[in-house]
C-alpha cells in the first residue's frame, strides 16, 4: 500500500506550492498544458455501506469506482480503492463504453469472468446491490517524481450529479460543490518522501485531514434535494 495525504490549500498557498513544485517536479503527462479534467462515477451497496464508513472515519474501508479522463471513452477503467488510514491501493480492470452503457442500464454480465477482481464486483452487484450513485469531476493538476512513485496533484472546481442518463453524452458532473477551501491537494508516495519536499510542504504548516470527493459529493447532492442550498 502506498502513502496519501490529503489536505485543504487557500488560493494563495496554491500558487506558492504550484510555483515551486514547477521549479523542482515534473507535471505528469496529463497536465504538461495545464489541468485536465477526472470524471468518477461511483458505486455504492444498498447499504450505502463505502459512504457510510467514510463519513464515520472508519480505518478500514473501500469504495467502488469508474474513471475516466477529460471527457474521452478511450480509456475506462474500472478501480476498487482500498484505505487503511493513511494508506491506500488500488485494483482496475478497462472496460469498454458499451460495457459503460450496459452497467448504467443494468447490465452486468461481462464482469462475470475469471478476472478475481470482476467476480468480486460481479458478486457486490447481485448480492449487495452495488449501482451507481453519484458522478463527481474536478479539475487537476499533477506533479510526479521519477523515483519511489512520488505524487503531487492540485484538485479544484469539485463538482457532482446523480443523474446518470445523459452522462454518456454530457461526460461530466454538472453541480458545483460548495467547499470552504478551493484547493485539496494530495501527495502520493510508496515509502519515502524526500525532505526537499517535506521542507516544501512544512513551510505552509498544513494539516492533514481526511477528505473524501465521494463523502462531500453526495452530501452537497443531499442539501440540495433538502432545499437547503
Amino acid at each position: 500500500m502506498r502513502t496519501e495525504l490529503k489536505y485543504y490549500l487557500t488560493m494563495r498557498q496554491y500558487y506558492l506550492l504550484k510555483n515551486v513544485f514547477d521549479q523542482v517536479m515534473e507535471r505528469d503527462a496529463y497536465s504538461l498544458h495545464g489541468p485536465y479534467t477526472v470524471t468518477s462515477l461511483y458505486f455504492d451497496d444498498s447499504n450505502n455501506t463505502d459512504y457510510k464508513d467514510s463519513l464515520s472515519g472508519i480505518s478500514d474501508r473501500k469504495k467502488h469506482r469508474i474513471r475516466f479522463y477529460n471527457q474521452n471513452f478511450d480509456f475506462i477503467k474500472f478501480e476498487k480503492k482500498v484505505k487503511r488510514q493513511y494508506k491506500s491501493s488500488k485494483q482496475s480492470f478497462e472496460i469498454s463504453q458499451f460495457e459503460f452503457e450496459g452497467l448504467l442500464q443494468g447490465d452486468a454480465e461481462f464482469l462475470n469472468s475469471k478476472n478475481t477482481l470482476k467476480m468480486e464486483t460481479y458478486y457486490f452487484y447481485h448480492q449487495k446491490l452495488l449501482r451507481p450513485k453519484v458522478v463527481v469531476s474536478y479539475e487537476r493538476e499533477a506533479y510526479v517524481l521519477p523515483y519511489d512513485n512520488i505524487r503531487i496533484t492540485f484538485d479544484f472546481k469539485l463538482r457532482c450529479d446523480d443523474y446518470f442518463n445523459d452522462l454518456c453524452d454530457y461526460k461530466d458532473a454538472r453541480h458545483f460543490v460548495q467547499m470552504e477551501w478551493p484547493i485539496i491537494m494530495e501527495v502520493k508516495y510508496n515509502s519515502y518522501l524526500p525532505n526537499f519536499i517535506k521542507s516544501i510542504l512544512g513551510s505552509q504548516n498544513l494539516t492533514k485531514l481526511s477528505i473524501s470527493k465521494y463523502v462531500l459529493s453526495r452530501d452537497h447532492l443531499q442539501k440540495r434535494r433538502k432545499g437547503l442550498i
